[in-house]
């Protein structure tokens, strides 16, 4: 994508959008999928979950639903690794963020994440209680 236009001899500065479409960190599939956690906050995916990913890519043909539409579910899916792919890099990239609800690996938008750490209830530890890596069990899943 081109982001500077020659008019005449001018050249004109790029817009917002332009920049950030030419963010060399975020191939396009990537950006689809931030573009889909962040517009819609009160969702999580979880990675182990089939289901859940054919609906995020179907949500990705279709962003401006505010539902995942389910009629696009099985029209020609992304391969299911693609999408479980890019949410491993976004997170890797801290665009995303997860956390660990009854087992499942659920991701999401640093928003929906808050929100269900809000809402998640954490068993208070034992005294001195720690997990492997030195954090305490609340953390251990951030």
């Amino acid at each position: 994508m081109e982001s500077r236009e020659v008019i005449g001899k001018e050249r004109h500065v790029p817009r917002i959008e332009e920049i950030i479409a030419d963010d060399p960190r975020l191939p396009p599939l990537e950006r689809q999928v931030l573009n889909v956690l962040e517009k819609n906050p009160d969702y999580l995916f979880r990675m182990d979950k089939k289901a859940d990913l054919q609906e995020l890519g179907a949500w990705m043909k279709a962003p401006e639903t505010p539902y995942p539409p389910m009629s696009l579910v099985d029209s020609a899916p992304r391969p299911i690794s693609l999408i479980e792919h890019a949410l491993n890099a976004l997170h890797h990239k801290e665009e995303i963020g997860y956390i660990i609800i009854n087992d499942h690996r659920c991701y999401g938008s640093h928003e929906a994440v808050g929100r269900a750490k809000a809402l998640v209830k954490t068993p208070e530890p034992a005294v001195g209680a720690q997990v492997a890596n030195g954090a305490q069990p609340a953390e251990a899943a951030l």
